[in-house]
């Protein structure tokens, strides 16, 4: 490891093609990176175990180990399961990107890559994976402590309705040591309404069938503070008498740990808005929804022009800002009245970040064509303004595609062909408007 310096991310290239990995290394170029290439699965397997890559740009079809199945074993690897792995792949069929998924890719990139955003979407993978590498350390960390923390404990001997109780558990029921009397209904109350028939569940099952329980649920605490705990109750016998004996522990913060792992998995870290894993899952099931409803959705595709302009002439951190604030005013465009996605929030679902400067809007109630157009407009218009960004101000329009469910097709991969056909069409036509996906795109389209 001579060539490498342990205070850079480490990034490896994996592609039998060799222009392809100079291409990719050319675009990585500079003084903050590590890069390291491999032409097969096997050698990136190796390498993968002498330099432990922070990320990993792994071709799929390869002769040998193919992508899948050297993303598969790099998993398997003692430094492979919190690393990033990007598939690069011409393979874009849902099918294709849901094994990508199951075998443990964090993210994938289509061939032909996007070279102008190349550098900045592989740096913003960089800094996800380091953000839920440090989550997962404080889990691990939280965890430890756990261990050599003093918990909440309680004792129930049955022959009195009072427990007795540490100091440690009346803090966590937000109440002061020793100032009143625990039992089981005053616990009940304690315990968050949603949660109840839970915790009742398990004491039951302890006091009538001598069967401890391990739950979680929800306490209330006096001042109205919610926290999450971890309940340990164990059924045991002493000078022949039944006792219950608990202990709770406080795991809100592994909770919200959680969460936000969660969270970094079906959303842009950038702009905050869902990302094209979560964007595909819904499309799914909204045209499942519609299916069985025999309803209509429209969808959108929206590209920032002249983007790569702005990107290249002020760097990437005012590239980065002028994403944010695009995906703001798209959002605002978007009224919760114009969609309501099945079983979802319309806030949540409508608006997702694909990939570098390609937005998507998902309108599953708003389907007669003057309508979506109003949206259309309402979008072209609110990019008339000037972003302003940092010290400099910048003008930028967006070509929108639009394609509809199921007047042109009735299923994902050919709304998805579909929407960026009329989006290209929208480019062709001078940029700065929206289009209609019509049949006539279908050359066009076959063309690319």
């Amino acid at each position: 490891m001579t060539d490498i310096e342990l205070s850079k991310p480490t990034i490896l290239i994996v592609d039998d093609d060799p222009a392809i990995r100079l291409l990719m290394s050319h675009a990585l170029s500079g003084s903050d990176l590590n890069i390291i290439e491999a032409e097969s699965g096997e050698q990136a397997i190796e390498k993968f175990k002498e330099y432990s890559p922070e990320l990993t740009l792994l071709d799929v079809t390869m002769a040998g180990i193919d992508g899948f199945e050297c993303c598969t074993e790099i998993r398997e690897l003692p430094n492979g399961s919190h690393a990033a792995i990007v598939m690069v792949t011409g393979l874009d069929q849902p099918q294709d990107i849901e094994k990508a998924f199951h075998v443990g890719a964090t993210d994938f990139m289509t061939k032909p890559l996007k070279w102008p955003i190349f550098s900045h979407r592989v740096r913003y993978i960089l800094k996800a994976n380091q953000t839920l590498r440090e989550l997962s350390l404080h889990k691990d960390m939280l965890a430890n402590a756990q261990s050599i923390a003093h918990l909440g404990y309680w004792q129930w001997d049955y022959k009195t309705p009072v427990f007795q109780c540490s100091d440690e558990l009346y803090r966590l029921m937000g109440l002061e040591p020793q100032q009143q009397e625990i039992t089981y209904a005053s616990t009940l109350r304690c315990v968050h309404p949603e949660d109840r028939a839970t915790f009742m569940n398990a004491m039951r099952s302890a006091l009538h069938d001598k069967q401890s329980y391990d739950i979680e649920y929800r306490i209330v605490q006096k001042n109205g503070d919610v926290i999450n705990i971890h309940d340990r109750t164990d059924v045991t016998q002493l000078y022949g008498q039944w006792l219950l004996t608990g202990t709770l522990h406080d795991i809100t913060n592994r909770k919200q740990s959680e969460q936000k792992i969660s969270y970094y998995a079906y959303y842009d870290t950038l702009t905050e808005l869902p990302n094209r894993r979560l964007f595909l899952e819904q499309l799914e099931s909204s045209i499942a929804a519609a299916k069985r409803r025999d309803g209509k959705l429209s969808l959108m595709f929206i590209d920032l022009d002249r983007f790569k302009q702005v990107n290249d002439t002020y760097g990437h951190h005012i590239g980065d800002e002028l994403l944010r604030q695009a995906a703001t005013r798209i959002k605002n465009c978007v009224r919760l009245s114009d969609v309501v996605a099945a079983g979802t929030k319309a806030s949540d679902t409508t608006v997702a970040r694909l990939a570098g400067d390609e937005f998507t809007v998902l309108l599953c109630e708003v389907t007669a064509v003057a309508d979506v157009a109003i949206i259309a407009q309402r979008i072209i218009e609110a990019f008339a303004e000037p972003f302003l960004l940092d010290k400099h101000q910048a003008y930028i329009s967006v070509s929108i595609g639009i394609t509809g469910y199921p007047s042109d097709a009735n299923d994902v991969k050919l709304l998805l062909q579909h929407a960026d056909a009329a989006m290209y069409h929208a480019k062709e036509q001078g940029r700065n408007n929206y289009q209609f996906f019509s049949k006539s795109m279908n050359s066009a389209l076959a063309s690319r």
